[in-house]
């Protein structure tokens, strides 16, 4: 590819860049493309879970997962196994799980990839909530569709590299 999902990845600190640096001022909540839930947990239990990787403790956490799974409507497929998960109810859950502690930069790689349409409205409402409270959201899609609404400026990797800004 063109390097989109890399950029996201030196963004969030989990690579080194080749050459340059990149500077993140607070707090980062990633959607990843393929994001490393708990196959055998239930839904509730892998949001519980990143609640508590986050630093969110007790009711906190468990206020925290109810409000996040009532938003992006996981309530129905609460207490599933993650393994029989549709991929849209998979995609609702990183979504959720990138939430946590209102991070002010929000990562998205291919996030709206395996949601229905329904789905997808409701996101977006969602993340529109979340630029509106001050959060940057830094999209990755190969729908130019995808940043209708939500993004103020969109750049093009079309040779792996950015030239400006």
């Amino acid at each position: 590819g063109s390097g989109k999902t890399t950029l996201l990845d030196i963004i969030a600190g989990l690579e080194k860049p080749t050459g340059g640096s990149v500077q993140v001022s607070g707090s980062v909540g990633y959607v990843m493309q393929h994001p490393g839930f708990q196959e055998h947990l239930s839904f509730k239990d892998n949001l519980l879970l990143e609640a508590y990787l986050s630093g969110l403790k007790g009711e906190e956490a468990k206020a925290q997962v109810e409000l996040l799974a009532a938003r992006l409507e996981i309530l129905p497929f609460w207490k599933k196994r993650y393994s029989k998960g549709s991929s849209g109810m998979r995609g609702k859950l990183s979504i959720a799980a990138a939430l946590f502690g209102a991070p002010q930069v929000l990562l998205l790689d291919e996030a709206f990839n395996y949601l229905d349409e329904h789905a997808v409205e409701q996101t977006r409402h969602v993340l529109l909530a979340e630029k509106q409270r001050g959060a940057t959201l830094v999209m990755v899609s190969h729908n130019r569709d995808d940043f209708a609404g939500l993004c103020e400026r969109v750049i093009g990797l079309p040779s792996a590299e950015i030239t400006a800004l």
